[in-house]
């Protein structure tokens, strides 16, 4: 079934307000009734990981938003940092979405991602050379599809 062109773009703001909160809201508890040890012990579904045995930048991403629901901040901080993050920016963008602040919001938000892409991959960098410094090559392939 092909989708008329266009039709993301005249989506309605409430549509996508819908998404995220639905998201935000349906998803926890669906994620609450998973138990940590099963997600603690799974194989990553990343692909890059599976195909090369090094993590993106994202993995660990859900393993973090599952362990932060469940109330586990510590745990969640160890998977990913920016899980937390990207929960709470999912959390409010509605609101700010909403609200102006004026000229100077579109300078600021702009700025502020930025940032945050920067503080991303440089996170990412510090993860990956932690990645390569504590696990050899076989180890490395262990964690592919290769072996």
């Amino acid at each position: 079934m092909k989708l008329p062109a266009g039709l993301l773009k005249k989506a309605k703001p409430w549509f996508w307000i819908a998404i995220i909160y639905g998201t935000v809201f349906v998803l926890p508890i669906i994620m609450y009734f998973t138990s940590l040890d099963e997600i603690e012990q799974a194989q990553s579904f990343c692909p890059v990981k599976m195909l090369t045995g090094i993590p993106c930048p994202g993995c660990g991403m859900t393993k973090s938003i599952l362990c932060l629901f469940h109330g586990e901040w510590q745990k969640s901080i160890s998977f990913h940092a920016f899980g937390p993050v990207l929960v709470a920016i999912l959390l409010l963008y509605p609101f700010f979405r909403r609200i102006s602040f004026g000229p100077f919001v579109r300078f600021y938000s702009n700025r502020l991602l930025y940032i945050l892409i920067a503080a991303f991959m440089l996170y990412y960098l510090y993860r990956l050379g932690m990645y390569i410094t504590t696990h050899s090559f076989p180890e490395v392939l262990k964690e592919s599809i290769w072996l």
